[in-house]
C-alpha cells in the first residue's frame, strides 16, 4: 500500500485490522479515480473534494458507506444492489468491495462537479454622477426655512373645527352656540 494521509491514519485507528484494510483499498480506489481531488475529513469521515464534494466514505458496524448518492441513472441502476435508505451506497463488510464500480462513480462525480461560475453582482453598478463645474452652479441663496413650530394650513382646513390644530377649551362659550 501507499502512504496514507495523516487524517486518514487517525480515522483508521479506531477500526479492526480487516476494516482498516478495506478502508485503505477504498481510499486507494477513490484516489486513483480522482487524482487531483483534495482530501480531508468532513462530517467525521474521509472525503475528496474537487470543485465540490466528489466522495465521502466511512466504516460502520456492518458496511462501508459511500456518499453522496449516485446521480447518473445508468450507474444508479448498476449500484442498486448496494443502495442504502437515502440513496447512499452500503458495501457489506462480508462481501467483496466493487472497486471498479466505485471508481466509475467517482469519475462520474468529478465530471459533474464543475467549477462554480464567478459570482455575479447582485445589483448593477450605479451610473457615475456627472461632474458639474463650479462656475455653472447657482450662486443664489438657499430658500429660508420656516420658523420652528410653524404649521402650514390651507383656508379649507381652518373652517372645520375638527381639523383645527389647537384644541378648543371648555371655558370658551362665545365660539360655541
Amino acid at each position: 500500500m501507499t502512504d496514507i494521509p495523516e487524517h486518514l491514519a487517525s480515522y483508521l485507528a479506531g477500526f479492526p485490522a480487516e476494516v482498516q484494510r478495506l478502508l485503505r483499498t477504498v481510499h486507494q480506489t477513490i484516489r486513483q479515480a480522482a487524482p487531483d481531488a483534495e482530501e480531508r475529513l468532513s462530517y467525521g469521515m474521509p472525503a475528496f473534494f474537487q470543485h465540490g464534494a466528489v466522495a465521502y466514505f466511512g466504516a460502520f458496524k456492518h458496511h462501508i458507506g459511500l456518499y453522496p448518492p449516485v446521480a447518473d441513472a445508468a450507474l444508479r441502476e448498476r449500484a442498486a444492489a448496494y443502495c442504502g435508505p437515502k440513496g447512499n451506497l452500503q458495501f457489506p463488510l462480508d462481501q467483496p468491495i466493487p472497486h471498479a464500480l466505485i471508481a466509475e462513480i467517482v469519475r462520474a462525480r468529478r465530471r459533474t462537479a464543475l467549477p462554480a461560475p464567478a459570482p455575479r453582482p447582485r445589483f448593477p453598478a450605479p451610473a457615475p454622477l456627472p461632474l458639474i463645474p463650479c462656475s455653472t452652479r447657482s450662486r443664489s441663496s438657499p430658500t429660508p426655512l420656516p420658523p420652528p413650530g410653524f404649521h402650514a394650513t390651507t383656508s379649507s382646513n381652518r373652517s372645520s373645527p375638527s381639523s383645527s390644530p389647537l384644541p378648543m377649551s371648555s371655558g370658551n362659550t362665545a365660539t360655541r352656540r
